[in-house]
């Protein structure tokens, strides 16, 4: 939020901090950029059975809330309809100029289990991790320090053929829905700066879930990376970073 010239900002631990005193809740739904996220995830994992967010942009546009407003609060628990009909909403409504848009959903509950199958591959490879190339993985930010990559193809670069499908078959009940929409070009915007930066998702290698790929050149990005749950669940702390 911002007061006069001040801004105040939440990190996500604080969030999870804030939320201990709450109910657990049916879904935390996010409305802002690059939540989907193994890092955000894991924090909020024992605060709400689904995560519903994004692991690039939200576009201006937002969530289509005419379209998710039922689904939101049905009271036969239809969640699933809600990144459903958000895909569709950025699927068809621009036509042949269809806006690059991500969407997923998050069960918390299987989080641990996402840990645990990341850490056996961090340990067992703790060489190659040492020395990843984030330009090798799918880009989800258009920022100038890159920081958002698809956390499954950095997983597979580095994984056997055994432990990339005992961590597909993670993956598959981690992410119980994910859908990008099928645009390959330049973003479309009145931005003069970023408009035409292109962002181009390969179904291929949409887990549906971010992360952070470590680099020595960002040394705050990588301090605060350290004091996440995530950095020692998964197995990061294994290694030179």
């Amino acid at each position: 939020t911002t007061q006069g010239d001040v801004t105040h900002y939440m990190d996500i631990p604080d969030l999870a901090t804030a939320l201990d005193g709450a109910p657990h809740l049916d879904f935390i739904m996010f409305d802002a950029c690059y939540m989907s996220s193994v890092e955000v995830a894991y924090e909020l994992k024992d605060r709400a059975e689904y995560l519903i967010a994004a692991p690039t942009e939200i576009l201006a546009v937002g969530f289509p809330y005419k379209q998710i407003i039922k689904p939101m609060f049905s009271s036969d628990k239809q969640y699933g309809d809600i990144p459903l009909q958000f895909y569709n909403f950025y699927n068809n409504v621009y036509g042949d100029h269809r806006l690059n848009s991500t969407i997923a959903m998050i069960k918390c509950s299987e989080m641990n289990n996402l840990a645990a199958e990341t850490n056996k591959i961090i340990a067992a490879h703790k060489l190659d991790f040492n020395t990843i190339v984030p330009s090798r993985f799918q880009l989800y930010d258009r920022e100038t320090n890159h920081f958002a990559y698809d956390f499954g193809h950095l997983i597979e670069s580095i994984a056997t053929s055994d432990e990339w499908a005992s961590m597909q078959k993670q993956l598959n009940a981690t992410v119980i829905y994910k859908a990008t929409t099928n645009f390959t070009g330049p973003y479309l915007g009145s931005d003069p700066i970023n408009s035409g930066a292109e962002l181009q998702i390969n179904p291929n290698h949409y887990s549906g879930l971010a992360t952070y790929v470590p680099k020595a050149s960002q040394t705050i990005y990588l301090n605060f990376f350290k004091t996440l749950s995530w950095y020692n669940a998964a197995g990061w702390n294994q290694t030179a970073w």
